[in-house]
């Protein structure tokens, strides 16, 4: 995210931070109106003809390709989305969207699932992303423990999102993140070693970790909510 001309931007895969979004959280996630048919299913005749014959791509994403109706108006406001993720109680999160479909993968996916836990750098061509899998262990259905100190500190990471890849400019970019090329071979010893499952017992601990290094209202239990939900009005985004 970064500043222009006064107004606020962000840039990134935001296609996929909203279906991750819209899978995990209650939260600004739309209602399906209509959802197109799954192979082999009889189209309604009621229904239009365009929607019905379009080819189903049984992708995650794809479940998202409907007719939408929202609660909530779209120019909402920030600050009321903002309140909203702070009162998000533990038991409305949805950890574990994707379960249905890991029988679904190639057996490939699964025969390398070790990989799934590594905590290495990740890299295309000029780009280079750290990937932190001991911080989002519930979404594996595991425990989730308090995260180590990061490897990297923010000043290396920043700087690394400041290479740019010019036109006409030709580089080795194996060479030049060669220590990080390194870092990646040696995966098996950068594999998160705790495969506990989660457990309810263990979240308070995590819990009162995170409130104390994060967001202090986020994760309580919705008994905790009880004074918090009383509706207050938010100035609405200049969006028509």
């Amino acid at each position: 995210m970064g500043a222009k001309k006064g107004r606020l931007e962000i840039s990134g895969p935001l296609l996929l931070l909203q279906l991750w979004s819209w899978s995990h959280l209650p939260l600004g996630r739309p209602k399906v109106i209509f959802e197109k048919p799954k192979e082999g299913d009889e189209p309604d005749e009621e229904e239009d003809e365009h929607e019905v014959h379009l080819d189903y791509n049984p992708v995650f994403g794809a479940k998202w390709c409907a007719a939408h109706a929202f609660d909530v108006p779209h120019n909402a406001g920030t600050e009321y989305y903002r309140n909203q993720i702070d009162l998000i109680p533990e038991g409305v999160v949805d950890w574990q969207p994707y379960d249905d479909l890991l029988e679904q993968m190639p057996f490939e996916v699964h025969q390398d699932s070790d990989w799934w836990f590594a905590r290495v750098p990740l890299m295309h061509f000029w780009i280079v992303e750290f990937h932190y899998p001991h911080k989002v262990m519930r979404q594996f259905g595991l425990r989730q423990p308090i995260p180590p100190s990061l490897p990297r500190g923010e000043a290396e990471v920043w700087r690394l999102r400041k290479i740019k890849h010019f036109a006409g400019k030709s580089n080795n970019w194996e060479l030049v993140h060669a220590n990080y090329v390194q870092e990646y071979n040696r995966v098996e010893a950068r594999v998160w070693p705790e495969y506990i499952h989660f457990d309810v017992a263990s979240l308070p601990e995590y819990r009162h970790w995170f409130q104390q290094n994060g967001m202090y209202t986020i994760l309580f239990d919705s008994q905790c909510l009880g004074g918090l939900n009383e509706p207050i009005t938010y100035p609405r985004d200049s969006i028509e």
